[in-house]
């Protein structure tokens, strides 16, 4: 039996262009923007949303305010679309993979997006990781008492280097891979906590495009069962 666990935001659904309309939406009512695709994506820092904010243009006093107006807006906004398949996660669990999320979204979230495409019941455990700190839980999810919880092997498929260096701090305790997703919008230069990118020099590591890969590939399977 082989244990999937996927990263949310960036692997199953496609989050990153919604955001970008969400945020020059919301700068509009300030009276910023709009911004360019590549500043969104210099600027963004969720350990650090003021630096964020101040290249934005935003004032101080009004930082509070933008946020509140984002979460607003966010909610008038379609859902992300979900990149893989549906029919996918039923095929893998009949042929008997495990399969797991661990994410930085809201629980509530995440939750309510599986529930809307169908697709929750394919998930045994659903792991919100709030501080973004998923080497932890990767541990505390696979194993308790150093006993297994499933058998081995273990994949954890992710789109950022941080998500890289989480399966890297958690090897040290179990036995697990990563499967980078590479995105066509991503920054060239490595930096921490932005997504896949192969021309980082950390990917020399990592191997980047293997999740890719292997979604590819189970999608093809998945067509072919029908």
């Amino acid at each position: 039996m082989t244990t999937l666990i996927f990263d949310a935001d960036g692997v199953l659904y496609d989050s990153v262009e919604r955001m970008f309309d969400v945020t020059n939406r919301t700068l509009s009512e300030f009276e910023l923007g709009p911004i360019t695709f590549e500043t969104f994506r210099n600027a963004y820092n969720p350990k650090n949303w003021h630096t964020t904010f101040k290249i934005y243009g935003l004032k101080e006093e009004e930082y509070e305010k933008y946020q509140n107006r984002y979460k607003e807006n966010e909610l008038t906004l379609t859902k992300p679309r979900l990149i893989p398949p549906k029919n996918l996660f039923g095929f893998l669990k009949r042929k008997g993979y495990t399969l797991h999320i661990l994410t930085s979204a809201k629980s509530e979230d995440i939750e309510n997006k599986l529930k809307i495409d169908n697709i929750r019941t394919s998930f045994d455990k659903v792991i919100s990781v709030p501080n973004g700190c998923k080497s932890p839980e990767l541990i505390k999810l696979l194993r308790t008492n150093h006993q297994p919880y499933y058998p081995p092997p273990y994949y954890f498929i992710g789109d950022s280097t941080s998500d890289a260096e989480a399966v890297i701090e958690a090897r040290k305790e179990i036995q697990i891979s990563f499967l980078g997703i590479v995105h066509k919008i991503v920054h060239p230069s490595f930096r921490r906590d932005r997504h896949m990118s192969t021309e980082s020099e950390f990917n020399k590591i990592i191997q980047p495009e293997r999740g890719d890969r292997l979604i590819k590939k189970l999608t093809e399977l998945a067509k072919l069962e029908k």
